[in-house]
């Protein structure tokens, strides 16, 4: 009877245990395991492949625009939006349009800035998200990046600074950058200033293009924002050219002055070429090392070439005069009396060639010119021979009867 109380006893505690173990079972079979929290879920990539995220810029200024260095300091807000589905929710039943998250807390884009030299970027903290997923986040960048500067145009050059942002967060099979407005800030425009002095704001663009790592067979979305600027030329008309100008008209003085006064002659040449080569010392000095000649350079060289052209005119007249004689003197007054009116004309004709056409263009009318000047002269191989000795041995060429046979008609053929 006692043995049939206790296996009795001894069923039900089993069978207890059993029921337990059952009820356990199913818990853990049909009752999903605990969650992980919300932050390691929602940071990873939202679902839908590719994520669009639409980019936007709103400029403050461009507070430094460097070209000696090929560098622009920039000032910037970029505005960041995409759509996350896990992060909907109902508009009626919380009762608000928008609700705010940390960032630190959701996926977000993070832009990888390129060719930044030293920039500062603040992240908003929180991000913006509507009811039906869309997600809004700023971001704010103050830095100096780097720039390529085509100075061929220069003093009227333009260029377009870019800005340059790669996706970070994944390739472009999972993260696609779409190019938003780009505007600038109300504050800044109503002060004028976006850009440094001595350049004016021509227009902004965005838009979105593929870098590729064949290396690496990696392809990323990359956003480029551009901002196109010119160069005011003002400045140096007002401080280069046209004091310049006047400078290479004094070269041409010493064609009024006394042939005699040869010792004035050689210093207002020398002063001027000095002149010349000071303000090319101080364009250079402004620029880059360059491989290739801007506008400047080309105005800059032809004025050189004037100031010498003069000095040498007037040792040509001088060695003319020392002679003594009734034609070299005859061809001196001829040819300071041409070089009274022939280089200015020319060199108002090379300015307006080098002002309005492409200074390559330019200066291949000049040398077309110059050529023709020259075959006008009839340069046969014993003319040029005598104009040499008369260049370089005039005492020996002139002296005796040679004077009145062959100096005459070769120094008139020079002149």
């Amino acid at each position: 009877m006692d043995t049939d109380v206790s296996m009795k006893a001894s069923f039900v505690k089993a069978s207890s245990y059993a029921a337990g173990a059952v009820a356990a079972f199913s818990l853990w079979a049909f009752i999903p395991p605990a969650a992980a929290s919300p932050s390691d879920s929602l940071t990873s990539l939202p679902p839908g492949r590719p994520v669009k995220v639409t980019l936007g810029v709103e400029l403050v200024e461009v507070s430094q625009i460097q070209d000696h260095d090929e560098k622009f300091e920039i000032e910037f807000y970029l505005f960041l939006s995409w759509k996350d589905p896990r992060l909907a929710f109902s508009r009626r039943r919380e009762g608000r349009e928008k609700r705010t998250v940390p960032i630190d807390q959701i996926w977000s884009p993070q832009p990888e800035l390129m060719d930044d030299l030293d920039v500062t970027v603040q992240d908003g903290r929180n991000a913006h998200i509507h009811p039906d997923g869309t997600v809004r986040w700023r971001q704010y960048y103050r830095g100096t990046i780097s720039s390529n500067f085509n100075l061929h145009e220069f003093p009227f050059d333009r260029h377009r600074l870019e800005v340059h942002m790669e996706a970070n967060s994944g390739e472009i099979d999972d993260v696609v950058y779409v190019a938003g407005e780009s505007h600038l800030r109300e504050e800044a425009s109503e002060t004028l200033h976006i850009v440094p002095h001595g350049w004016q704001l021509v227009g902004l663009a965005a838009d979105v293009t593929e870098a590729r790592y064949a290396w690496l067979g990696e392809t990323f979305s990359r956003f480029i924002f551009s901002i196109d600027v010119k160069r005011d030329p003002h400045f140096y008309w007002w401080a280069i050219v046209l004091p310049l100008l006047p400078i290479v008209a004094t070269s041409w003085s010493v064609f009024w002055m006394d042939p005699k006064e040869f010792g004035s002659q050689v210093g207002v040449g020398v002063t001027a070429m000095l002149t010349v080569v000071a303000y090319r010392i101080t364009i250079d000095s402004s620029l880059p090392p360059l491989s290739y000649m801007t506008r400047m350079d080309y105005f800059l060289l032809v004025c050189q070439v004037w100031v010498f052209g003069a000095f040498l005119m007037s040792i040509v007249v001088h060695v003319c005069l020392a002679q003594n004689t009734g034609p070299m003197v005859a061809a001196a007054h001829r040819i300071s009396q041409s070089c009274r009116w022939l280089p200015p004309l020319a060199l108002a004709l090379t300015c307006a060639l080098l002002a309005l056409v492409w200074p390559a263009v330019a200066m291949g009318v000049l040398a077309g010119t110059s050529l023709a000047v020259v075959l006008a002269c009839r340069p046969t191989p014993g003319r040029v021979c005598r104009w040499v000795k008369v260049a370089l041995f005039p005492e020996r060429f002139l002296s005796g009867s040679s004077l009145q046979s062959t100096g005459e008609s070769t120094l008139n053929a020079a002149a």
